[in-house]
């Protein structure tokens, strides 16, 4: 029981527990309401406080730029929470519940309860609140990250700086580099060029970004205050160690981070400020910028550095545009500001400052500004003040005043200066201290220029020897030498201070660069402390005579090119440095009295004869007579006195040195004087003889040299090389080594070595130099060396050696001895072996050229070794097979199969006709930073590396054994057998880098690139594809993509696509294309749909599927110029396509598509400038009406246009675009009569210049010249046949007023007597220049009154500076005729009847002229007294003679004549000769018939014509003397004349029997018509021979013409005992024969042979004589027997063989001809020959044996011989023999009478156009023997065009379409068959929807064009294409068509009727020609055009006309009849 009451009690008690203590609760709530509420409130009220003072902490922190502590954030928010949400909504429910039971007075209990409760629990948090908020920190300093991610303020996207940008990313993600340097000139862009990177690189390659600017002063405390600033690091410390620990800490907890130190001026030591690199800390790198390289490079060690150069044009125009604001581009501003953009010279900080200093300015503010930057000085315009202070500041932390000095030196040389100039400035200024030599003097200058250009105050030029200097910099540096350093130098204006006397009394230096300042020279100037003076040249200009003679303290004198010295000059006692160089003085005695000249610079001067009063300059240390060409005398003894000469320069010039001891009865000077000059170290010298350099001590002395020995073009002579040594040799017999050549060559830098005349030498330097090492060399070049074997031997030494160039050595095995092989294999040896591994890793650069022998170059392990390599040629080496060998000599274990060339930067391989691949072992190749690969006329070329894991079996040039990732340029040409250059399985970026690509001749190439290539090239820029067999640009690799493709080239500018026959596409797939930046494009019509994407549209409307609809406004959208090759219709074009194209040029146009260029013009709405080249002008349609659409053309240019007669004409379209016309060029319109105009034709137009027009005999006529009222510039050249410039009309009594006119040049204008030979009134108030040029009859300029107020002169040349003038311009002239004494020019000389005087004196002594001119050219004309022109004495006088020409001289017999001087000289040469011609000689016998040789080693055409007699050359009479008389025949060429670089031989009307002597067989023999491109011979009666025998070869031969030959029985002889095989080993064939392939001129293009009466053979085999037959075996006579040759032409593509009727075979022996090139042939009138035949016939060979392989790409063929048709008929060809033929020409004889069999007709599948002439056939397919599913089967469904002539027996039946297929032909031409009543059926009409061109001529019994019968008349006839229709001499044509047809022509345009007299209308049912009432009708070429509404309308009123005038010439003829 008491466990029950137990339980009870604590259940009661729990139960109150839960009850009752609630209960309490919520009643004090209730009770505690008030209390509550009021709590909250005042907690609620310190809230508010304590929120107010931490938001006032906040803001004091955010304005100090701190970050808020992220509590802080959440407290103040829930602060704002409970005050403004929680709180407020307790308060108002308090208010409500007032309101509420008994106003108040009852409480509502429940709601009080609630209140209060809440108020509780709100003050509770309030409180938790005011707790949290008792903060110590609201904020913490934001650790600041380098610079803000907006872009850079400044930064401009030029590509010049985006390259840059992109160079350093790159670099910045290379893990190896650490330390990057920038670098470049004060305002250049440096520090916003890092910025931007760094803005770029934030985030993404690093973390972090520091930028801290250094300054000149460093201060490293202050940059490790910076970067800590940045980091947000706060230093305690005081010392700079220990923030610099600190400070490598921080920045180590960066991961990736970039600190850049901008303006760097000296070196940082970086471990001091405390930046970790390295391995310290891989993620952070340097970016430093800097004005000094060497900071960067040595201070900094930067492992990469980068420069920032000037804007480009553009570039700097586009952000002066910016800067300046929009109204620079208004018309009056423009001009200016171009002008002051310009004067900022793309110098970023003066464009900035400049263009913002005149933003919103006016002109002549503009104006002044332009005028203070062209006359820069420290106080003028202020806008570009920035640039200066930069300049300044630069130029004051320059080392020294001396360093200083020298600078403004530069500013004064200006731009491109010599260093070596600066060099003697600063001796003769003693700026240069502490150096005792020049040489020191020289490398002091050297270092300060290098220093100059690392602090960016000067710029690199051509090379170190030169430097540039920015404009703006210059002229900032003169100000500064102006104001600072009393330098003065007057550009353009003459100064105030120039009168001021005191002011010019301080100056030190003086420069006048431009010579209109000279003219105002003073008479005499006094300045006393002057020490530099410097005056530009003036011919116009003499310096007064006592200029100098108050200004003794000068040092530095520098005179260019004055012709006068004046006396006061003796008065310079001071003078250390005189240059007067060019100086026409040719007496400079005076000079000898400047003692004090230490540098006396002499060089291109004119002098004849150093006086001997120079021997008393003995304190002379420099002496330049370089380039002193007529410098002849040097007396004895002047040179050994100048006992302190250092440096000799007397370079290309002086040879006279005589041998002998010092003495006094020499007349020139000796080697030996310079045995006295014990301090000279430099000399650059010629000698003729190298016997005469001695032994003596002078050698061991000289530091530099370049000493040339022999006979070397002026060139070679002036040439710079890079080598301080240097010794050419030119060796004509073995030497003797004991004098001091063997010094020369053991300290030679530079070695070249020509061998042309010696012979027997094998080891060149082994033998040269007895074996002796060559430690200094660093540059070979061997050349000509006809039996040179080897170079070297193994064990002479070339440590230094790094450049080889071997040229021309037909006989190399290889660079090494052959004793030096370690193995004995008879392997072909490569060109270095392993055993020059010690010094072929120097290689740098390799030339082989001409070096026939050598089949390999490399092996692999050599290759390897190159690794220095940078240029690689080889050139011309035929029996090259490869470049790298596969089989090593020794044998090796290959365990690396990748060879690669990691610095090769330029591979050329060129004319290798024999290389297979570049290497063919499995390799790879490697070249990493190719740049550029040429690689040009490889024919056998299909791959570069042989094996392949490419199992396709499609051989590509570039496959992925190749590697190029860098490759830039690349040039692919004349490989015939590559059909792929890029693989299909390529990497898409293997060629992401190649911005220019070329491809041409390339017959084989299917495809440019694969799609996978082609839609990644990035940076492609220019692209040329030409002359290819290319089907498709783009190739679909494995096959085509179901998505349409896009192609888009985002830098192509320049795209060239032409002659490309094969091209069908270019994509087969849907694609698009876009070329965003083309500027420039070249191409065909054809082509140019492909490019812009439209071939798509051309196919579907050929099936029929309707016009695509396509936008392609955007293809091209940036296109300027248009280039279109062979023009033809453009219709599918849509019309605004060329919306921004300013200049179009056509070429071609030879056809009917000719007609239709004007319509096409009228679309380019922006055209400015329009050229035609090569243009026929016969069909152009005229157009009458909307001429207004022609856009404002300002420039025409007309070249080689055809049947241009008239350049205006009424109503033509040319003389519409002519009145807008500013500028006017034609020339080579050989059709054009002169220019005619109407008088407002040319009323704009400003400069007309003509050329080259030889059908023009005068230009305009009077009244033309006078409207030619905006004329300026009228130049007229080259017009053969003009004998007036203005022509005689008669009587205008007018004067002739030319109002404008201020230039006007004629030259070589042979006929021309004057400029008008009428008595007309001239009148020329604004001409101020008159050029007469080689015009050689003019003698007066107008007969009648002539005005020139402004004419001062008349020039001589436009680029001689040889002036005239005696008052006025007809006296000029007159007096330039009658003194010019046969010189045209100085250099040009005409020795010819019309000057007795000047022939006398060539007479008498003609050393005379020669010593006075340097002859250019020479013309010899009507010379009936001279005999011969030279003696071998004379041709030293000729060294610069490039051109002879010969005409009408009836009495010379010689053109050199060989006396007993000439006998004795060693060798004879014209060395600059190029060019003789020598026509109506008739007594000449020879060029030259001497006993030495004549060597004319540049001269490359030889024209002879009409010289009966003439032998040119032959054995000389000596020689012929010791031969048999049988050997004395009148020959060509001989062994005497050698002419090593023929190209082009003409010979016509010279009776030689032989063209080339019997010598003996020997190399230069085999390579004398090495270069030969062009031989003609023509007209030779008397030639039986040619002496072409195997040992002969042609390689580069193109272009060969026989005619008129009658006795040449062959052209080539070929001996059976020497018949080798050249490439390929004898093979089999089906008829057991063995083929032996022979190349017959293996570059042969064209081959012409005409009228040889008596040619049997091309090549004869010569019969073997008896030694040879003893010394045949029987054995080889039975295989000669059976051997069958295969001859190929390989490149050959025209041949033709006209009136050759004694002609049988190409060879007499059996065999075979290819011709894999040839595409144009011609066989006329060859009777005795049979053309074609299949089966080869032992003694009876035809012409042509052929088969599917003889004419792969024949394209034309004509033929005319009865033979032919007989072979065709009978069916002896197969089919397929022609598979390309596009066009049949036959020309049959009238009598025959034959058709063509429809099986060969058939067996032409692309036959295009077929034309038949001249043949009595009655059908032109024949029926006969064909069963009936061929007579219904149509042939030739390609035939586009037909031509039928004179073939009076075919009828229309002829014509139907029922063999021959219609349905593609789009012209017809049907003339002189006058067997057709009508032309076609109505069936055939209808059948001709492609047909374009129908002309119809001469055919005298047609009725009616087309014929209708029966049911054929019903329906429409439509003509959907015909656009051109002419109608000619028709006699009997009524009408078009008798029948009543609806004729449709929808699209004619052109219609010629001309003799037609009995068609009355056009045709007789309903016409309708749309296009044509547009253009016009023409009765006749020439006639006016008519147009009367309609066709039908026309003609009749055309009829109308004819009978009116026919019955006047009727009524005529009666009159006179009956007056009879």
């Amino acid at each position: 029981m008491d466990f029950v009451v137990a339980i009870v009690s604590s259940i009661v008690a729990k139960a109150a527990e839960y009850t009752i203590s609630p209960i309490i609760n919520h009643v004090k709530y209730l009770s505690n309401h008030q209390q509550n509420v009021e709590t909250l409130k005042h907690q609620a009220e310190k809230l508010k406080v304590a929120r107010d003072r931490v938001q006032h902490s906040v803001d004091a922190a955010l304005r100090n730029g701190k970050e808020i502590e992220g509590d802080v954030d959440k407290w103040l928010s829930a602060v704002d929470t409970k005050i403004l949400e929680q709180v407020e909504k307790v308060t108002q429910d308090e208010e409500k519940a007032k309101k509420k039971c008994f106003v108040g007075l009852c409480p509502d209990f429940w709601t009080r309860y609630k209140l209060s409760l809440k108020a509780a629990e709100e003050a509770k948090a309030v409180a938790e609140l005011l707790e949290q908020g008792k903060f110590d920190e609201v904020s913490y300093p934001v650790p600041l990250q380098g610079i803000t991610v907006t872009p850079s303020k400044g930064y401009e996207d030029f590509e010049s700086r985006t390259l840059v940008l992109n160079e350093i990313m790159e670099a910045l993600k290379d893990d190896s580099v650490s330390v990057i340097g920038v670098h470049g000139m004060g305002g250049i862009g440096k520090t916003t060029l890092v910025k931007e990177i760094a803005r770029k690189v934030k985030g993404n390659l690093f973390d972090s970004v520091i930028i801290a600017t250094v300054t000149q002063a460093i201060d490293i405390e202050k940059i490790q205050n910076r970067i800590a600033e940045l980091l947000g690091l706060k230093f305690e410390e005081q010392s700079t160690d220990v923030k610099a620990l600190r400070l490598q800490e921080r920045l180590k907890k960066e991961k990736r981070v970039l600190v850049v130190l901008d303006d760097i001026w000296a070196k940082v030591d970086i471990e001091e400020v405390g930046i970790p690199l390295g391995d310290e800390h891989k993620g952070c790198k340097l970016l430093l910028t800097s004005r000094e390289l060497n900071v960067l490079s040595n201070g900094m060690d930067a492992q990469k550095y980068f420069s920032v150069g000037f804007l480009n044009e553009n570039e700097a125009w586009d952000l002066f545009k910016k800067k300046a604001g929009d109204c620079v581009e208004s018309c009056d501003l423009k001009p200016a500001a171009m002008e002051v953009a310009k004067k900022c010279a793309g110098l970023p900080i003066a464009i900035a400052t400049v263009a913002g200093a005149l933003r919103n300015k006016r002109l002549f503010e503009w104006k002044n500004a332009l005028r203070e930057l062209e006359r820069p000085s420290s106080s003028n315009f202020t806008g570009i003040a920035a640039a200066y202070s930069a300049i300044e500041w630069s130029f004051n932390y320059l080392e020294s005043e001396e360093v200083k000095l020298t600078f403004l030196l530069c500013c004064v040389i200006g731009h491109n200066g010599l260093v070596e100039k600066l060099m003697r400035y600063t001796v003769g200024l003693g700026l240069v201290g502490g150096v005792n030599t020049m040489e020191e003097a020289r490398n002091e200058v050297l270092t300060v220029v290098a220093n100059l250009k690392a602090s960016s105050l000067l710029l690199d030029s051509y090379d170190d020897e030169h430097f540039d200097i920015h404009d703006v910099v210059s002229d900032a540096a003169l100000a500064i030498a102006s104001r600072d350093y009393h330098m003065l130098v007057l550009r353009d204006h003459i100064p105030k201070e120039w009168s001021d006397k005191a002011k010019m009394n301080s100056l030190r230096a003086i420069s006048l660069p431009c010579p209109q300042i000279i003219a105002e020279l003073p008479k005499e100037i006094e300045y006393s402390g002057l020490s530099f003076f410097h005056m530009a040249h003036d011919d116009s200009v003499v310096i007064p005579p006592d200029f100098f003679r108050r200004i003794e303290s000068l040092k530095v004198l520098d005179l260019p090119s004055y012709s006068y010295l004046p006396e006061s000059i003796n008065h310079l006692i001071d003078l250390r440095m005189l240059c007067l160089r060019g100086c026409l003085v040719e007496d400079i005695t005076i000079i000898g009295e400047l003692k004090s000249l230490e540098i006396l610079d002499l060089a291109f001067s004119r002098i004849k004869e150093l006086p001997k009063e120079i021997a008393q300059l003995t304190r002379l240390r420099l002496l330049d007579l370089s380039g002193c060409r007529k410098l002849k005398i040097i007396p004895p003894n002047v040179l050994s006195s100048l006992s302190k000469l250092e440096e000799l320069y007397m370079e290309g010039n002086f040879v006279e040195w005589e041998n002998g001891v010092v003495d006094n009865e020499r007349r020139n000077a000796s080697l030996d004087e310079l045995n006295n000059l014990s301090r000279l170290t430099t000399l650059y010298v010629r000698i003729s003889d190298i016997q005469m350099i001695p032994k003596h001590r002078f050698i061991e002395t000289l530091n530099r040299y370049r000493i040339i020995v022999g006979d070397h073009p002026i060139s070679k002579w002036l040439r710079r090389h890079e080598c301080s040594r240097t010794l050419t040799l030119q060796l004509y017999t073995n030497i003797c080594l004991d004098n001091g050549v063997k010094m020369l060559l053991g300290k030679a830098e530079y070695l070249y070595l020509d061998l042309k005349g010696l012979k027997g030498i094998k080891n060149v330097l082994a033998e040269l130099n007895k074996g002796n090492d060559f430690p200094h060399l660093q540059s070979l070049h061997v050349k000509n060396g006809i039996q040179v074997q080897y170079i070297t031997m193994n064990n002479i030494e070339f440590s230094e050696l790094r450049f080889i160039t071997l040229e021309r050595l037909p006989q190399l095995i290889s660079f090494c001895g052959q004793e030096e092989r370690c193995s004995t294999s008879f392997e072909p040896l490569p060109l270095f072996i392993k055993q020059t591994y010690h010094w072929s890793s120097n290689l740098r650069r390799l030339i082989i050229t001409g070096c026939g022998k050598l089949e390999h170059l490399l092996s692999p392990s050599v290759a390897r070794n190159l690794v220095q390599l940078h240029c690689f040629e080889i050139v011309g080496c035929e029996s090259l097979r490869e470049i790298i060998c596969t089989e090593e000599i020794e044998e090796e274990e290959e365990t690396n199969n990748v060879i690669c060339f990691p610095r090769l930067n330029f591979l050329h391989i060129d004319f290798l006709r024999n290389l297979i691949f570049f290497c063919s072992g499995n390799y790879n190749i490697e070249f990493p930073l190719l740049k550029e690969l040429k690689i040009v006329d490889c024919p056998k070329l299909k791959e570069s590396i042989s094996e392949s894991s490419i199992e396709s079996g499609m051989h590509a040039l570039f496959n992925e054994k190749v590697s190029i990732p860098s490759l830039e340029r690349m040039t692919i040409s004349g490989l015939r057998n590559t059909k792929m250059i890029f693989h299909n399985e390529l990497p898409p970026n293997s060629f992401r880098n190649l911005r220019v690509l070329s491809v041409s001749r390339c017959e084989s190439l299917k495809n440019l690139f694969p799609a996978s290539i082609a839609k990644h090239l990035p940076q492609l820029e220019h692209l040329w594809i030409r002359w290819s067999g290319v089907e498709e640009i783009v190739s679909e690799g494995e096959g085509l993509e179901e998505q349409p493709v896009s192609f888009e080239f985002p830098k192509v500018s320049s795209l060239t696509v032409e002659h490309l026959e094969k091209l069908k596409c270019f994509y087969k797939g849907q694609h698009t294309i876009v070329w965003p930046m083309l500027k420039k494009l070249t191409t065909d019509c054809s082509a140019l749909l492909m490019i812009v994407g439209l071939e798509d549209v051309r196919i579907q409307e050929t099936k029929g599927n309707g016009e695509a609809v396509l936008l392609v406004k955007e293809v091209i959208p940036n296109l300027e110029k248009l280039e279109l090759r062979n023009f033809s219709d453009m219709d599918q074009l849509p019309p605004d396509l060329f919306p921004r194209v300013k200049v179009f040029e056509v070429g071609g146009g030879f056809h009917s598509g000719s007609s239709y260029i004007f319509p096409l013009i009228r679309r380019f709405y922006n055209l400015e400038r329009l050229k035609f080249s090569n243009f026929d002008f016969k069909h152009v349609v005229p157009c009458k009406g909307a001429v207004g659409t022609l856009s404002p053309i300002k420039n025409l240019k007309l070249h080689s246009s055809k049947n241009l007669k008239h350049v205006w004409r009424k109503d033509s379209e040319l003389g519409h675009i002519l009145s807008n016309l500013q500028t006017l060029t034609i020339s080579h319109c050989d059709d054009l009569k002169n220019i005619g105009a109407s008088s407002l034709s040319f009323q704009n137009l400003t400069t007309l210049e003509v050329s080259y027009c030889k059908m023009m005999t005068n230009l305009v006529t009077p009244l033309v010249v006078e409207n030619l009222v905006q004329l300026t510039t009228m130049k007229v050249s080259d017009c053969t046949e003009m004998t007036e410039i203005v022509t005689n009309e008669g009587d205008y009594h007018q004067t002739i007023v030319v109002r404008k006119l201020k230039c006007l040049e004629i030259s070589d204008l042979q006929r021309l007597t004057s400029f008008c030979p009428g008595s007309y009134t001239f009148n020329f108030p604004c001409l101020k220049e008159v050029v007469v040029e080689r015009c050689p009859r003019l003698k007066v300029f107008s007969e009648g009154v002539l005005s020139t107020p402004q004419l001062q002169r008349v020039k001589q040349g436009r680029y001689n500076r040889k002036e005239c003038w005696k008052g006025d311009l007809n006296t000029t002239i007159h007096q330039l005729y009658t003194k010019k004494g046969g010189f045209n020019s100085p250099f040009d000389l005409n020795i010819s009847e019309t000057f007795p005087k000047l022939i006398e004196i060539w007479k008498r002594n003609p050393q005379e002229i020669l010593e006075s001119k340097n002859l250019g050219r020479m013309e010899i004309y009507k010379c009936s007294s001279l005999k011969y022109i030279f003696t071998p004495s004379m041709l030293f006088s000729l060294k610069q003679l490039e051109q002879i020409e010969v005409k009408e001289c009836n009495t010379m017999e010689q053109v050199i004549r060989e006396d007993e001087e000439g006998a004795t000289i060693h060798t004879l040469t014209l060395p600059k000769l190029s060019f003789v011609k020598i026509e109506r000689c008739s007594n000449l016998t020879n060029f030259y018939l001497g006993s030495q040789p004549l060597e004319i080693p540049n001269l490359w055409v030889i024209t002879i014509a009409e010289c009966p007699n003439s032998t040119i050359s032959r054995k000389s009479e000596k020689v012929i003397e010791e031969r048999d008389v049988e050997d004395n025949i009148t020959v060509l060429f001989c062994d005497k004349v050698v002419i090593p670089h023929l190209e082009n031989l003409k010979l016509s009307s010279i009776n030689i029997q032989k063209i080339w002597h019997h010598p003996s067989y020997s190399p230069e023999r085999n390579q004398m018509f090495s270069t030969l491109r062009s031989l003609c011979l023509e007209d030779l009666p008397k030639l039986k021979d040619t002496c072409f025998e195997n040992s002969f070869e042609f390689p580069c031969l193109r272009d060969l013409t026989l005619k008129n030959c009658p006795l040449l029985k062959t052209f080539i002889s070929k001996s059976v005992c020497e018949d080798k095989p050249q490439i390929h080993q004898p093979t089999q064939t089906n008829n057991s024969a063995v083929l032996n392939e022979k190349v017959v001129f293996p570059r042969l293009e064209k081959l012409l042979i005409q009228g040889c009466d008596s040619l049997e053979e091309i090549i004869e085999l010569q019969a073997l004589n008896a030694s040879e037959a003893q010394s045949t075996s029987a054995t080889r006579s039975t295989m000669a027997e059976t051997m069958m040759t295969k001859f190929v032409f390989p490149r050959l593509t025209h041949l033709g063989l006209d009136k050759v009727p004694s002609l049988k075979s190409f060879y007499s022996r059996m065999h075979t001809t290819q011709w894999p090139s040839l595409k144009f042939m011609k066989v006329i009138e060859c009777p005795r020959a049979q053309i074609f035949c299949e089966v080869e016939i032992p003694n009876q060979q035809p012409l042509f044996c052929v088969n599917e392989d003889t004419f792969p790409v024949l394209q034309e063929l004509t033929l005319k011989t009865n033979d032919m048709i007989k072979g065709i008929c009978d069916g002896q060809l197969s089919l397929q023999c022609f598979p390309n033929l596009k066009l049949l020409n036959l020309q049959f004889f009238p009598e025959t009478s034959t058709t063509l069999p429809y099986s060969f007709i058939q067996s032409l599948p692309k036959l295009e156009k077929l034309v038949i002439n001249n043949a009595s056939i009655s059908e032109i397919v024949r029926f006969e023997g064909l069963i009936n599913e061929e007579r219904h089967t149509s042939a030739c469904y390609q035939l586009e065009a037909l031509r039928l002539s004179q073939l009076p027996e075919l009828t229309l039946k002829t014509l139907e379409p029922f063999l021959l297929s219609f349905k593609n032909l789009l012209s017809m031409e049907v003339s002189r068959c006058h067997g057709f009543i009508n032309l076609m059926a109505c069936s055939t009409a209808k059948s001709l929807t492609l047909l374009e061109s129908l002309s119809i001529d001469d055919c005298e019994m047609i009725q009616e064009i087309i014929a209708c019968e029966g049911e054929e008349i019903q329906g429409n006839i439509v003509f959907p294409k015909l656009k051109y229709l002419e109608l000619s001499c028709l006699p009997s044509l009524a009408s078009f068509s008798l029948a009543h047809h609806l004729l449709e022509f929808p699209v004619l345009r052109m219609v010629k009727v001309k003799k037609c007299p009995k068609m009355t209308n056009f045709c007789q049912g309903e016409l309708s020609t749309p296009r044509l009432e547009q253009t016009h009708l023409t009765g006749d070429e020439d006639g006016e055009l008519q147009w009367e509404g309609d066709l039908n309308t026309t003609i009749k009123h055309m009829f109308d006309e004819m009978n009116v005038q026919n019955s006047q010439v009727i009524e005529v003829t009666n009159r006179l009849l009956q007056m009879e």
